[in-house]
């Protein structure tokens, strides 16, 4: 811990720190990285801790370390910080190094929603669509979080709201909440969306597959 932690001076420290970190990480530079959050997170601030947390989970210039990322984030959760609970959720959810709890995924992600992380909201409704928490598939709530989300910004809300209503063979609102998704560029729900696509049989559709191929085509290049 450093000398006079919650004073202006530290945050500022931690915040410097911090994008120093994120932006070695966007260069691949995962080592200058790692000290970097290791020198943010030694302030104890929860937004720093959580970072250092998902160095170690993503084995970002360190040996990947599932229980040291969870320590990390557990931390950083009891002190209210949305985005740990939400990657404790996404551990639980995905069982990468640790035992797969959707009951467990479920409360973190609420946790994470009411603390203002909206990409939460997508989470929820998946789960609520898969039976969590009432143990009985609910897709009517699901749509709630699903519609939540894309209001929220997150593309993930969009695509799933698109596919349920595709699966109604609703095929133009599957068009237009689709198009709504591709709008946010996010590489992996351009990949979810052509493959989802694939086989459909609607021009507009098809149409729309071809645009997301030409996208993915122009980001490999």
């Amino acid at each position: 811990m450093l000398a006079g932690e919650g004073s202006a001076g530290i945050i500022r420290q931690m915040e410097v720190a911090l994008f120093l970190g994120q932006t070695a990480l966007d260069r691949g530079e995962h080592a200058q990285a790692f000290e970097m959050f290791v020198l943010a997170a030694r302030t104890r601030h929860p937004k720093a801790v959580n970072m250092l947390g998902r160095a170690y989970e993503r084995g970002w210039g360190v040996s990947r370390n599932v229980r040291q990322a969870m320590a990390c984030f557990h931390y950083a959760a009891r002190k209210r910080e949305g985005w740990a609970h939400f990657n404790l959720g996404d551990l639980y959810f995905s069982g990468e190094g640790i035992a797969v709890s959707q009951q467990k995924a479920f409360s973190h992600y609420l946790a994470a929603a009411r603390l203002g992380v909206n990409k939460a909201l997508n989470m929820l409704g998946i789960l609520y669509e898969q039976g969590v928490p009432t143990g009985i598939s609910d897709v009517k709530i699901a749509m709630t979080y699903y519609k939540a989300g894309a209001e929220a910004g997150d593309c993930w809300g969009f695509y799933n709201m698109g596919r349920l209503a595709l699966g109604e063979g609703k095929k133009d609102a599957s068009a237009s909440w689709f198009r709504e998704a591709v709008r946010y560029e996010f590489p992996g729900c351009y990949f979810a969306l052509r493959e989802l696509l694939e086989g459909v049989a609607d021009k507009n559709l098809q149409a729309l597959r071809v645009e997301i191929t030409a996208k993915i085509q122009g980001q490999c290049v």
